[in-house]
């Protein structure tokens, strides 16, 4: 879910995240690789 004023952004389902997302775009499929590339970038929770 993104929120309407695009500062944050929440993941429900992250078994469907890796399913649908990080194997088809990314070389990995593991949410917890995806969270630690999210806080290389500045996101925070």
């Amino acid at each position: 879910m993104l929120s309407k004023d695009i500062t944050y952004f929440q993941i429900f389902d992250t078994k469907g995240l890796e399913v649908a997302v990080l194997l088809k775009y990314f070389k990995h499929g593991m949410f917890s690789s995806f969270l630690r590339q999210l806080y290389n970038f500045g996101f925070r929770k």
